[in-house]
């Protein structure tokens, strides 16, 4: 089988399952062949070895059961840097670089300390420490897996010594310590939301990572309150939401006293993210 037929091939396996099925067949020959997208236009009448063969199979065997083709490869890219997924984090997705992107401008040469709540795959802390060379981040996570995935991707980005991990929930763990920034993504899909989501979703990513309770605000209820603590004067919390959660959050942190409340939209204009400033 030449790589022009084995691309026929897996048009016909996955174009019936997802819209990015192009994209997806790209990175799956890349991930085998250690090639670049140029490489399968030029050598597209090269005959592919046996083996080859086989290992796309079988990932095409995966991705039909509705697996996640980050989890297949065991990597994504997020703010232009590589990192390790797998189960037990959540895959990084585009939106949130935006927030990344935020706090990097927003950080630029300051010294800056950093919290990251629920760190999962460490997408938000790694990038935030490669691209702010004087941020030192502290990232929590109650879930031990995720944390070594972190670990990991902490290595893989060269950032050890300014990422310092933390088995946590929430704060529990980082008592007397105070940041300039505290970020979190937590989990924030509605319970009632989990038969609408689709299989990659619910049955692959940790359902720990996914839902906030009833209506999904339950981890910002417990740390808008709870970061008054940790955060220093002129302290800046900042999160990720839902697409329909910015306004009830932007109400508790006025609530908890906290000033020039702020939203700013993803890359398709949902008003996703919130922040607030701590006696600003």
């Amino acid at each position: 089988m030449t790589l022009q037929e084995m691309t026929v091939w897996l048009k016909e396996q996955l174009s019936g399952l997802t819209d990015e099925w192009e994209t997806e067949s790209k990175w799956m020959l890349c991930h085998v062949l250690k090639c670049s997208t140029l490489d399968l236009l030029l050598y597209k009448n090269q005959q592919m070895e046996s083996e080859a063969i086989e290992e796309i199979k079988n990932m095409v065997l995966r991705r039909q059961k509705r697996e996640p083709i980050q989890y297949i490869l065991g990597a994504h890219e997020f703010m232009g840097l590589p990192f390790e997924v797998r189960a037990g984090v959540l895959i990084p997705r585009q939106d949130t670089e935006c927030l990344v992107d935020f706090l990097v401008n927003l950080i630029k040469g300051q010294p800056k300390t950093v919290l990251d709540i629920g760190t999962g795959s460490g997408a938000i802390a790694v990038s935030i420490a490669a691209l702010s060379p004087y941020a030192d981040v502290v990232s929590v996570d109650i879930s031990k897996e995720a944390l070594d995935v972190a670990e990991d991707n902490i290595r893989l980005n060269g950032v050890e010594g300014r990422v310092r991990l933390v088995e946590s929930d929430l704060f529990e763990a980082i008592e007397g310590e105070t940041f300039d920034i505290i970020v979190s993504n937590p989990p924030y899909i509605p319970e009632s939301d989990k038969l609408r989501l689709m299989p990659e979703v619910l049955d692959y990513e940790p359902e720990l990572a996914l839902f906030g309770g009833e209506d999904g605000l339950d981890y910002y209820r417990r740390i808008i309150p709870e970061a008054r603590k940790y955060l220093r004067s002129e302290g800046l919390l900042i999160f990720e939401a839902g697409h329909n959660q910015a306004v009830e959050i932007s109400r508790m942190l006025e609530q908890w006293g906290y000033e020039n409340i702020g939203i700013f939209s993803d890359l398709r204009g949902v008003p996703r993210f919130i922040y607030g400033y701590l006696n600003a």
